[in-house]
């Protein structure tokens, strides 16, 4: 081969190794780019993601956090319910004196529930009570009431019965309370025998 020829070829080669090198370099560049440009964009995804995780649990915790208080203060609406309706019978039996509702009024406010009826029907004595609390106003109703034939005993104490109702169709049982258990138990025979 010729030496021009041969200076030709040698140049196109070497032309076309430059070139494929660029290529090659150029696409490496592109491809090194790319995948920085991923990285990038994925950078901080975990950070996003656990604050997407944290809203999610204050929210089931706003939810169920004024669900629970509803809760817990209908119990304690019902227990001064019970509460004011036992201290206005034992006022009514003659045990303390005073007025039976002033009694279950007294006992109401030391347990923060308003008093919203009182009423004496015989020797029973039927109070409703409520606490407004986060806009929603909460209602128990208790009766107690005593055995007017029975008396009162000093030797043994004295029986009184709490029966609380609630409204809005509360499916809750009614509970009955007792002043003096041992009462009961010593009673039991009689009362059997009465049935």
């Amino acid at each position: 081969m010729n030496p021009a020829t041969h200076a030709r070829v040698r140049d196109t080669r070497v032309r076309d190794a430059r070139v494929r090198h660029a290529r090659v370099r150029d696409a490496r560049a592109r491809d090194a780019g790319g995948r920085e440009a991923r990285e990038r964009n994925d950078q901080g995804a975990g950070s996003v993601l656990s604050v997407a995780v944290l809203i999610a649990i204050i929210t089931v915790i706003g939810a169920l956090l004024p669900l629970s208080l509803a809760l817990t203060t209908r119990a304690e609406v019902r227990a001064a319910a019970d509460s004011s309706a036992l201290s206005a019978v034992r006022v009514l039996s003659g045990m303390v004196g005073g007025e039976p509702c002033r009694a279950a009024n007294r006992v109401a406010g030391a347990n923060s529930v308003s008093l919203i009826r009182c009423q004496q029907i015989g020797s029973e004595i039927s109070v409703d009570v409520s606490r407004e609390i986060l806009g929603v106003r909460i209602t128990a109703r208790a009766r107690a009431g005593f055995d007017a034939r029975a008396g009162f005993d000093a030797r043994a104490g004295f029986e009184a019965r709490a029966k609380p109702e609630t409204h809005a169709g509360s499916a809750s049982p009614k509970r009955s309370h007792t002043i003096n258990p041992g009462l009961d138990e010593e009673r039991g025979g009689e009362r059997a025998a009465r049935a």
